[in-house]
């Protein structure tokens, strides 16, 4: 995978201006999750979808009677109820369960938010006249836990954040351009009468692959491949690549895993 050359004094000058830009607009939409299954529990003890509005003025803003939607051709699907209000550069949590109703600060839209659609799906925020003043079209699934947010509050380009930071700054998270492409294996799951050699590549250069012969997810701290594996017995084989990556406006590098890639090999009974 290319590395896009994000150094020309152009494009860093984009930047700035959007930088700059972007702080002063109101409300926008600032972070989101479809893939919090274990992390964040809503006020019912459930790991729901969530997403997040950031308030970006000098401020507070009544959000009473803006809508929130997952369809741009529907944008006033859920109205914010009165009393709900953002802070100056403050943050609001919105579940997206569909169990329309508000507890408190806990926020339940009408409708619910998913990243496996065919059809593209949306977040949608429109103020009390039904106008579209922000939304986020998904193009990029998240891994477990892992939430998709403005790289830096309010700006114009978005990053992935291993650590979410639901109702809180994104500015001291760490932004990830993409996830790394999944590693390929030399040979398929299957039954197989004697031991073989397993080979492990990645087509992202400057990187490393990761991998467990247990079953178990690879982190950094797994073993790094260096030569072919030989496999004799019954093993779940899970790798995953693990390189750097440009992320904007940062002009960093920072580190991406890729979606693990598992391969089974079982031998014969006597063979184990």
């Amino acid at each position: 995978m290319k590395i896009k050359n994000y150094f020309s004094k152009f494009s860093l000058t984009i930047v700035l201006f959007v930088f700059s830009l972007s702080l002063k607009a109101q409300v926008v939409i600032n972070e989101y999750s479809c893939s919090n299954l274990s992390q964040f529990p809503d006020n019912y003890n459930d790991y729901g979808d969530w997403f997040e509005l950031y308030n970006g003025s000098g401020s507070s803003v009544s959000l009473a009677g803006y809508y929130l939607s997952d369809d741009s051709l529907n944008n006033t699907k859920w109205q914010i109820p009165a009393n709900v209000t953002i802070a100056a550069n403050g943050f609001a949590r919105f579940w997206a369960s569909g169990r329309n109703m508000v507890s408190g600060t806990s926020y339940h839209t009408s409708f619910k938010l998913t990243q496996t659609k065919n059809n593209p799906e949306f977040i949608v925020l429109s103020n009390s006249a039904g106008v579209i003043i922000d939304y986020v079209k998904f193009s990029q699934k998240t891994q477990l836990n892992h939430s998709i947010g403005r790289t830096f509050n309010g700006i114009a380009t978005w990053s992935i954040f291993t650590t979410p930071t639901p109702n809180a700054s994104n500015n001291s998270a760490t932004p990830y351009a993409d996830y790394a492409d999944r590693p390929d294996y030399s040979i398929g799951a299957g039954f197989y009468s004697g031991s073989v050699t397993l080979a492990i590549t990645t087509n992202e250069p400057n990187s490393d692959i990761h991998y467990t012969t247990d079953g178990t997810l690879p982190t950094a701290s797994s073993p790094i491949y260096t030569t072919p594996l030989t496999i004799t017995s019954t093993e779940v084989v899970k790798a995953i690549t693990n390189f750097f990556k440009f992320s904007l406006p940062t002009l960093k590098y920072y580190l991406a895993f890729s979606d693990s890639k598992l391969i089974l090999l079982m031998f014969p009974y006597s063979y184990m």
